[in-house]
């Protein structure tokens, strides 16, 4: 009889490993690397860098805005225009800016192309 003990303990210790082992080796988690957003980087001047975003929908219908009165001579009506905040379209609103001597407003645009719409900064020329 101790015999028949000895061979059903081995037998239960040799099931607890091997059921150990395949607990471990079943609970190794293999980490997925995340996949980098798809975004382009342009040198839009010499001094710096933007991201440029693609965006699939075509904005709204540029909002008409009345400006408020001039601040001062030198004041130069910035329009406002469609922002992409990431999931939509937002209306950032005009504003009055400091005319730099010499220099001209270019407004900002909203360009097709064929990965979608890039939105191109206004700026001073």
């Amino acid at each position: 009889m101790k015999k028949w003990l000895k061979k059903r303990q081995y037998l239960i210790l040799v099931l607890f490993l091997i059921g150990a082992m395949i607990a471990i080796n079943g609970c190794t988690i293999v980490g997925r690397k995340p996949r980098p957003m798809r975004r382009k980087k342009v040198v839009v001047a010499k001094t710096r860098a933007a991201t440029l975003v693609y965006v699939k929908k075509a904005p709204p219908k540029v909002i008409v805005e009345t400006p408020p009165p001039r601040p001062h001579a030198s004041a130069i009506w910035v329009s406002g225009h469609w922002n992409w905040n990431g999931t939509k379209y937002v209306w950032v609103n005009g504003h009055w800016d400091r005319n730099p001597k010499g220099k001209s407003w270019v407004p900002g645009i909203w360009k097709k192309s064929p990965d979608g719409w890039v939105w191109q900064d206004g700026h001073w020329k």
